[in-house]
């Protein structure tokens, strides 16, 4: 019972922190430009215009691998794409998009996680027949309470984010409604 009750905690604590890795992980690109130079950065704006098609997720061997979202359609050659009033194309739109529902989907993803938490919890209390056990597993579930209600507070920011401020920045831009769909 103490091995079991022992090598659940470490399962927990080994998921917590590889959950925690990966959330925290950048992004990272890297292209070669005229003089052969390979450049990294964290951010496809850092990337000069004439080098976007040709760069690709670090540490891969074949590019161009940054995933943008395109249309079913051809795509026109990038000089001839429409353009926000900050020269932006729909694809840097697309990708904002993108990032935005991927950090909801994450929050969303935790908050469940939490929830199964809780809920052994709730019913290990109920099994505990000592007080220490119950004092343990009451602390617990406060414990998850809290981070449920943090995680729920990151949910409805991302969706904030997402709903309202990403479109404002894009009407700002002059960047079309239909960029961020």
């Amino acid at each position: 019972m103490y091995i079991r009750r022992r090598m659940q905690g470490i399962l927990i604590v080994i998921a917590v922190l590889l959950f925690a890795v990966i959330t925290n992980a950048e992004e990272c690109y890297e292209w070669v430009d005229d003089k052969g130079v390979t450049h990294f950065t964290s951010s496809v704006d850092l990337v000069p215009e004439q080098y976007r098609s040709t760069m690709k997720p670090c540490g891969t061997t074949s590019g161009p691998g940054l995933s943008i979202i395109k249309e079913d359609t051809e795509t026109e050659p990038e000089a001839a794409q429409p353009q926000d009033q900050l020269g932006r194309t729909r694809e840097y739109w697309a990708n904002r998009v993108a990032e935005a529902r991927e950090r909801l989907r994450q929050a969303q993803d935790e908050y469940e996680r939490l929830q199964v938490e809780y809920r052994e919890a709730e019913r290990k209390l109920y099994d505990a027949t000592s007080t220490g056990e119950q004092d343990e597993y009451t602390e617990r579930k406060e414990s998850l309470k809290a981070q449920m209600e943090q995680q729920a507070l990151e949910i409805n920011k991302a969706r904030e984010y997402l709903d309202v401020t990403l479109p404002k920045e894009a009407e700002e831009d002059g960047a079309p409604a239909e960029w961020l769909k």
